[in-house]
């Protein structure tokens, strides 16, 4: 058994085999061919553990969403919650410059799901409608507004600490999951918490963990070099804006290595490291001055004394994480140096 599969039968003992036929959809079957980090597969900055894409995030997402209501419309939102995701994912959002919001590279989900005859046949089987999938948010358990913790953003905080950053191992994970239940924030919706103040500090330094690596300039440098490569792409005419959503990555990296990017993508594939500087770099292949992004952060609710409380009204700890995230700032300039 592969660690995916063991990472998957932690967040659902029992699988939900009506997911199955929606599996098989070749409009599903495309999320295999996107990455989930953003172009971090592709460079040497960071030793990603093993392959995870947009499709294996799908489907953990679906396995947290049954794990935790036992529903099955809330169970397939989940599962297709990505589909309009392009190749590169967020990185397409930077090519747009939307750094902040990251929203704009999505299409109208509702559009996605009308385009596949096949997949409105599934839902018409399991007595579902469009809009019984969109909008997604209809679902808190599946999207939700920060700081609350649905299965979209508490798999981004488990699979980035466990595949990505690699500061957790599958027993950590399971620690956290374990501790997790369903609870109704103040407004009355159905949010992921946990069950202890020492249980959701636990998890909230690992959600700090991956907050912060979301702000350095690594990831910003990454995603800027990708949208960067593609932009020009678009504008020699290699590529449409279009075609980030026809295309499979691999495909795309194949007009790069044919294109006058050639040499600049391949430094990115053999980088190790960025510098940094607070002044202009003079001796660089490939710089960006630092710029904000999109808060990606959350803070769990948690049962205290019969009640249920965000963490950073009764923890020490979170609050000095919080503070250290909203104050954290990385150089004014990253940049590749020149062989």
């Amino acid at each position: 058994m592969t660690e995916l599969e063991k990472y998957h039968q932690i967040l659902s003992e029992e699988y939900p085999e009506f997911i199955n036929k929606y599996l098989k959809l070749r409009i599903v079957q495309k999320l295999k061919t996107r990455t989930q980090f953003c172009g971090a597969d592709y460079t040497q900055l960071y030793k990603v553990r093993y392959l995870y894409t947009r499709y294996d995030h799908s489907v953990t997402c679906a396995l947290m969403t049954w794990h935790f209501t036992h529903d099955k419309k809330k169970t397939i939102t989940a599962l297709l919650h990505d589909l309009e995701m392009p190749a590169f994912s967020h990185c397409i959002d930077y090519v747009k410059g939307d750094y902040e919001l990251q929203e704009s590279a999505e299409l109208d989900i509702i559009d996605v799901l009308n385009s596949s005859k096949e997949l409105l046949l599934c839902l018409q089987e399991d007595g579902l409608s469009i809009s019984d999938i969109a909008p997604i948010d209809q679902y808190s358990i599946v999207d939700n507004e920060r700081p609350g913790i649905c299965v979209d953003r508490l798999d981004g905080v488990l699979h980035t600490n466990l595949i990505w950053l690699q500061k957790w191992e599958l027993s950590d994970v399971k620690s956290v999951y374990d501790q997790m239940k369903t609870l109704r924030n103040k407004n009355g919706k159905e949010e992921i918490g946990f069950r202890s103040i020492e249980a959701a500090e636990y998890f909230y330094r690992g959600a700090h963990t991956y907050s912060i690596a979301l702000q350095q300039n690594e990831d910003r440098l990454m995603m800027q070099l990708i949208a960067d490569v593609l932009k020009t792409l678009v504008q020699d005419g290699i590529l449409t804006i279009e075609q980030f959503y026809q295309l499979t990555e691999q495909e795309i990296i194949e007009k790069i290595l044919t294109s006058n990017q050639k040499t600049l993508w391949t430094s990115f594939t053999t980088l190790t490291q960025i510098e940094r500087s607070e002044t202009k770099p003079t001796n660089a292949q490939y710089q960006i001055t630092s710029f904000p992004t999109k808060k990606r952060y959350v803070i769990p609710l948690c049962e205290y004394h019969g009640t249920v409380v965000r963490l950073n009204e009764i923890s020490a700890l979170c609050n000095q994480l919080l503070q250290e995230y909203n104050s954290y700032q990385d150089s004014k300039y990253a940049y590749i140096k020149k062989n």
